[in-house]
C-alpha cells in the first residue's frame, strides 16, 4: 500500500427480510403471544451492504441467498464502484461465507484495493451497519405482510436506493414507511 493511498473503512454485512416479517409493535393480551395469520410460505431475501461511516454512503446488493457466491458478487460490485487510488478496509463479522476459501482468494488477488478486517466473535454491536439494518427493518419491513417476494424486494430496493442516493445522509433520512410499500392491487 502506498503511503499516499486514500483508505475508506466500510462496515459490511448482510441482513434478511421475510415475506412474513416479525411483528415488533402489536397489542396482545398479557401473557399471550400475538399471532397474525398469513397466507403462503415465508420466503426471505438477503441484502448485502457496505456503509462508509465517514461519508455515510451505503452500497448495497439484493439477492435471494446468503452465501459466499453472492458475497463475492457484492465484493466485486464494491470494487467497481471504488474510486482509483482508494483502498477499502471492509469490517466483517465471522460468518462462514466471509471466510470461505474463494473469498480469501479474492481478497488476496485484490490486496492493494480491498482488505478484510474481522471483528471478534459475538460482537455485532461493533459493526455499525447493524444500525442500518435495524433502521430498515423498523421503518420498511417489520409489521407489514408483503405477500410475495417481488413486493418485498421492490420495497427493499426502493429504501436502499433512497439511502444510497447522492446527498442523502443515512442518519438524517426521515422515512415514511408507506413510501416503500407497494400500491394495493
Amino acid at each position: 500500500m502506498s503511503p499516499h493511498q486514500d483508505i475508506e473503512v466500510l462496515f459490511a454485512d448482510e441482513s434478511e427480510a421475510h415475506t412474513h416479517p416479525p411483528l415488533t409493535k402489536v397489542w396482545a393480551k398479557v401473557g399471550e403471544r400475538a399471532r397474525v395469520p398469513a397466507a403462503g410460505n415465508d420466503e426471505k431475501v438477503t441484502v448485502f451492504g457496505g456503509w462508509n461511516f465517514r461519508t455515510q454512503r451505503l452500497m448495497w446488493y439484493v439477492c435471494e441467498r446468503k452465501n459466499s457466491e453472492e458475497f463475492l458478487v457484492f465484493l466485486r460490485q464494491l470494487l467497481e464502484e471504488k474510486s482509483p487510488g482508494k483502498k477499502y478496509i471492509v469490517v466483517l463479522d465471522n460468518a462462514g461465507y466471509h471466510r470461505a476459501n474463494k473469498v480469501e482468494e479474492f481478497f488476496e488477488r485484490h490486496e492493494g484495493e480491498i482488505e478484510p478486517f474481522s471483528l471478534p466473535p459475538y460482537s455485532p454491536e461493533l459493526n455499525l451497519i447493524e444500525y442500518v439494518w435495524g433502521y430498515l427493518k423498523e421503518h420498511v419491513t417489520n409489521n407489514y405482510f408483503f405477500g410475495n417476494m417481488d413486493r418485498l424486494m421492490e420495497a427493499l430496493k426502493a429504501a436502499c436506493r433512497e439511502l444510497a442516493s447522492p446527498g442523502r445522509k443515512l442518519l438524517s433520512v426521515n422515512f415514511e414507511t408507506q413510501r416503500y410499500l407497494p400500491e394495493a392491487a
